[in-house]
């Protein structure tokens, strides 16, 4: 069995009107979001494919603009406000309460016994 959980998936549009004169440096974060993005569902791919129904797969999206959306998440490292923690909590909950039988299933099968001693 494999739980995977993952960070937030990013749902950032990039305007064109925005990016149009962007030169490689300002393309450096967005281009490494898709790449990280892009990785992390190839793998989550390629591992439900091997371990089928026992591979759990925990992430959510993080939504577009924090500035637009309430419930959306600002996905900068360096985002410790007090707004942007309660907004991650809400998503955390989101989350939980969304994959709640999913959730289960990993709880139950974490219960249940792997290995017993030949002599017990």
């Amino acid at each position: 069995m494999l739980v995977s959980l993952g960070t937030g998936s990013l749902q950032r549009p990039i305007p064109y009107a925005e990016a149009k004169n962007w030169g490689l440096v300002h393309w450096a974060r967005p281009i490494l979001n898709v790449l990280f993005d892009g990785n992390a569902d190839t793998t989550s791919y390629e591992v439900d494919q091997i371990l089928g129904a026992m591979h759990y797969r925990f992430d959510i999206s993080l939504g577009e603009s924090p500035r637009q959306d309430p419930n959306a998440v600002n996905e900068d490292f360096d985002d410790a406000s007090p707004d942007n923690i309660a907004r991650i909590e809400r998503k955390a909950d989101t989350l939980i309460n969304g994959m709640a039988v999913k959730l289960q299933n990993v709880i139950e099968e974490l219960k249940k016994p792997k290995w017993a001693p030949a002599n017990a």
